[in-house]
């Protein structure tokens, strides 16, 4: 006699096969090693950094692996993975590194724009890579532009970190004048912070936010800004 559940049988075997088809495409995602997963990375890290670079409030990880309810299951549904595949097959150091210039450069920018970058970015990022391969002597020769400016012009570091014509600190100017390297800027500001002052310049604040944010993930060690700030001290 055929059973009369055989057809509902038949179903739940066909949902436990699909079911286990999906654990197992969810497990092999949660592997490091494959591609669905590094694309899943960088898209926590382009949405991390994102938010970090644009948002006075929020601070990204560089190490973070999540970020709030984001998972698997609304990377899947967006229609630019692509990009987030394109992007994390050159290893998580450039994901990121593509990232933060594209954010630095203009936080409005998209995924589509930190894989295929327009010239100008694509050049403030390979400048900006450059610095970075010799961050230290570049700090060192920065800081020492803005220690001669002080003893030169009789002011102290905070009398240069002040707003002074309702517009923009005087290390800023100092460093437009004297092209000193954003990294010396942010580095700065984690010794005596000055992107905290608001003015009245939309130009000013939005540099302020963006020195702000890239000190807090420019991994500088506190004998690394200890040096630099007895340096300018003597």
């Amino acid at each position: 006699m055929k059973s009369p559940y055989r057809n509902y049988e038949t179903r739940l075997s066909m949902h436990a096969s699909y079911d286990h088809r999906i654990l197992r495409s969810s497990q092999q995602a949660s592997s490091p090693s494959s591609p669905e997963y590094r694309a899943f990375q960088t898209f926590i890290h382009y949405l991390g950094l994102k938010q970090h670079f644009t948002q006075a409030d929020f601070v990204w990880n560089l190490n973070a692996k999540s970020l709030g309810r984001i998972d698997l299951h609304s990377f899947r549904k967006r229609k630019d993975q692509y990009y987030f595949y394109k992007l994390s097959e050159q290893g998580k150091r450039e994901m990121q590194q593509r990232i933060i210039s594209t954010m630095l450069y203009d936080g409005s920018l998209s995924i589509v724009q930190c894989v295929d970058m327009p010239d100008e970015c694509q050049d403030f990022h390979n400048a900006r890579i450059r610095t970075l391969s010799t961050l230290q002597s570049t700090l060192q020769k920065d800081f020492g532009i803005i220690a001669r400016n002080m003893l030169q012009s009789h002011q102290s570091l905070n009398q240069l970190c002040q707003i002074a014509d309702g517009v923009a600190p005087g290390i800023y100017y100092l460093a437009l004048d004297n092209g000193l390297s954003l990294e010396a800027l942010a580095a700065l500001d984690l010794i005596a912070p000055y992107s905290n002052q608001s003015s009245l310049s939309p130009l000013w604040e939005l540099n302020r936010l963006r020195i702000r944010k890239y000190s807090l993930i420019l991994n500088l060690s506190r004998e690394q800004l200890e040096l630099l700030h007895q340096g300018l001290l003597q």
